[in-house]
């Protein structure tokens, strides 16, 4: 069989912390409520009794926050090369009723059903397709070499009608 849609995808530093920036950010907002729920906090025991050191507890969760990704994309990177000696590159290909992802680097293969895909969300120069909240399939816009990204999205909505499909204009 004949594959529908073909991507070829080099992991680099770079891709690894776009990937952490654009799903850790939007999949742990409990980091933004927590340092939401302490500035209130701080503000209320500032405004009444006059507690200045609590006002360095919400730089120090902004920080935290803001480094999130960074420390993600790092620890992400050690695995990687622990694991493979070196970054992997995935081709991953897609057939009508499912994706087989191959890595370049084992030659292990993976299948993947559409219905197991929830999200499809683009960042600035990869495509994220989420099947759960640790498993994320990692595409770059520019490594299709069969069909194109806007082709590839339309033919996963058809096949997993619950998945939602977040591409820019």
């Amino acid at each position: 069989m004949e594959a529908l849609f073909r991507n070829t995808m080099k992991h680099t530093s770079d891709t690894l912390l776009e990937l952490q920036k654009a799903y850790v950010l939007s999949t742990q907002w409990y980091y933004i409520v927590m340092l939401c729920i302490t500035a209130v906090l701080v503000i209320i025991i500032c405004t009444a009794g006059g507690f200045a050191p609590g006002l360095l507890i919400v730089p120090f969760f902004a920080i935290v926050l803001w480094r999130k990704p960074y420390t993600a994309a790092r620890a992400a990177e050690k695995r990687l090369m622990a694991k493979y000696k070196q970054l992997p590159a995935m081709e991953t290909s897609f057939y009508e009723d499912e994706m087989k992802i191959l890595n370049t680097v084992s030659n292990a293969t993976t299948v993947i059903p559409y219905t197991d895909v929830k999200l499809v969300k683009e960042t600035e120069n990869l495509v994220m397709i989420v099947r759960t909240s640790r498993a994320v399939l990692t595409l770059s816009k520019t490594g299709f070499t069969k069909g194109t990204l806007r082709d590839c999205a339309s033919h996963i909505q058809k096949k997993a009608p619950k998945a939602r499909i977040l591409l820019r204009k």
